[in-house]
């Protein structure tokens, strides 16, 4: 107990040193025995970096471009705060990302209402009562704020949104999405409630977030290990899979949120067999049911979060992972390991270290068995020979101390096998 506690707490150390901090010392040897890795897509395989790009309207006009900012600038909850002197921007990255670029304006009015974004809904409204009018703003996946939308401004005046826009638009998204950009809908109307209802559609705003360089190299070494990656993302199912494409990720079709829902157990057992390993427009309730299929298959897996939402999910995975940058308090209290650089590379090290302290436990057990065992015999061999005490209690007990002690520790901090993420 005593070789396998130190070793467990030097394996936990060197991933302190990788940026992965464990939280329960006994997952530092079980991290090395996962075979499924599900994982988020934004700041996980990608740096977490969101800019704006563009942004595309039906037709190009001052107005049109007047409201895109004024709703990235006011449909926002990211803000900047002094930390240690310091100025720092907090909230949602995306929020962050529209807000800086939205930042050459002076704020005007004030927010009289709100309905916040969650994981469900995939849209934020605002109310904002300026001098002169009350303005509902919104943003959000697009096919959301499509539903929700009566209108479309083209150019300087709105029209009916009928089946032409709609598909214009739809192709426009899908061209966006299948290069990797982020893509998401702006929305106004005059105040009038319900707020969510007969929305004018204005544009969208493309924002990318390149893929980690050390991703492709991760994801290919724990392919090597026998290690599958199924991420799991509530972006654009088209982004998803640029993104997927990108890093290395082989998957046979994407299945989204919606098809998640109508899909029984036995039908998503069969999909996750048949090699779909990315999920889009996800919850984190999704994330609960994909686990609980994959645990039943008797798979050993490793679940991403960052969310309140998501401590369901890493509480119940065999090692919980949490975001240390983004990650909420409650997401980094059901984790296992928490990520302090949330880099999916950081995983792939935490792994090979819990295949090394594998590897040094099953060595020094070896090792204690066969110096034990020889004792064992040469007692019972003396017992049964000789008249007289071969070794005495006394004698037997400095074997122990001088044998077992020092040499099994030096087995427990051996260095990993070169071909440890080759099994």
């Amino acid at each position: 107990p005593a070789v396998v506690t130190v070793a467990l707490s030097l394996g936990a150390r060197q991933m302190a040193k990788r940026r992965a901090l464990v939280r329960r010392l006994a997952i530092t040897e079980s991290v090395g025995t996962v075979d499924v890795i599900c994982t988020d897509k934004t700041g996980t395989l990608t740096e977490g970096k969101m800019k704006v790009r563009d942004f595309w309207f039906l037709k190009p006009s001052k107005k049109a471009k007047d409201l895109a900012d004024k709703i990235c600038f006011y449909c926002n909850d990211a803000k900047v705060v002094l930390e240690e002197g310091k100025e720092k921007w907090v909230g949602d990255e995306t929020d962050i990302a529209l807000k800086q670029y939205s930042s050459f304006l002076k704020q005007e009015g004030k927010r009289v209402e709100e309905i916040p974004f969650s994981a469900e809904r995939k849209m934020m409204t605002v109310v904002q009562s300026f001098k002169k009018e009350k303005l509902v703003f919104s943003k959000g996946a697009l096919e959301v704020i499509l539903e929700k939308s009566s209108k479309a401004l083209l150019g300087e005046r709105a029209v009916r949104l009928d089946k032409k826009i709609k598909e214009t638009i739809l192709k426009q998204n899908e061209a966006f999405a299948s290069k990797g950009y982020r893509v998401l809908a702006l929305a106004y109307k005059p105040y009038k409630k319900p707020l969510e209802k007969d929305l004018i559609f204005v544009g969208l705003v493309l924002l990318s977030d390149p893929p980690r360089k050390e991703a492709k190299e991760a994801i290919a070494e724990c392919y090597a290990a026998g290690i599958r990656v199924i991420m799991i993302t509530g972006d654009n199912p088209l982004t998803a899979k640029a993104i997927a494409r990108e890093v290395g990720i082989s998957s046979k079709g994407v299945i989204t949120g919606k098809e998640l829902d109508k899909l029984s157990k036995e039908e998503l057992r069969k999909a996750l067999k048949n090699g779909v390993n990315i999920f889009a427009r996800t919850t984190p309730f999704h994330k609960l049911r994909i686990l609980e299929v994959l645990q039943e298959e008797g798979h050993v897996v490793a679940m991403t979060g960052d969310g309140v939402n998501d401590a369901l999910a890493i509480k119940k995975a065999d090692v919980g992972i949490a975001m240390g940058i983004k990650g909420t308090e409650v997401a980094k209290e059901a984790s296992d390991i928490v990520l302090l650089d949330d880099n999916f590379a950081t995983i792939r090290n935490a792994i090979k270290e819990g295949r090394r302290i594998f590897d040094n436990i099953r060595k020094f057990v070896d090792y204690l068995l066969t110096c034990n065992l020889a004792e064992v015999l040469v007692v019972l061999g003396a017992t049964l020979s000789f008249p007289f005490v071969l070794l005495y209690p006394i004698q037997i007990l400095w074997i122990n101390l001088i044998t077992d002690g020092l040499p099994a520790l030096a087995l427990s901090v051996d260095p990993a096998r070169p071909d440890i993420m080759r099994r």
